[in-house]
């Protein structure tokens, strides 16, 4: 599949911090598929991945766009 665990999730970093939701669909169809989900009790962790992997995973999916912070405050400074 020509994949990397560590490119896979500076991907998903790059997706959400620029707010490109057509890749991050698709990223995360691929987690679906390729990352051993795993469903218990109403969680949902994947038996491919580690806790350096979980991390990145999470700080990807609650970072914001960044294109659109830097628009804001450009805003606010008038330029």
């Amino acid at each position: 599949l020509e994949l990397s665990a560590g490119s896979t999730g500076l991907a998903f970093l790059g997706a959400t911090a620029f707010g490109d939701m057509e890749f991050l669909g698709k990223l995360l169809a691929s987690l679906e598929f390729g990352a051993f989900p795993i469903r218990k009790d109403g969680c949902l962790r994947y038996g491919g991945s580690n806790q350096v992997g979980d991390a990145v995973l999470l700080y990807a999916l609650v970072n914001g766009p960044l294109w659109k912070e830097v628009n804001l405050r450009r805003a606010r400074k008038g330029q």
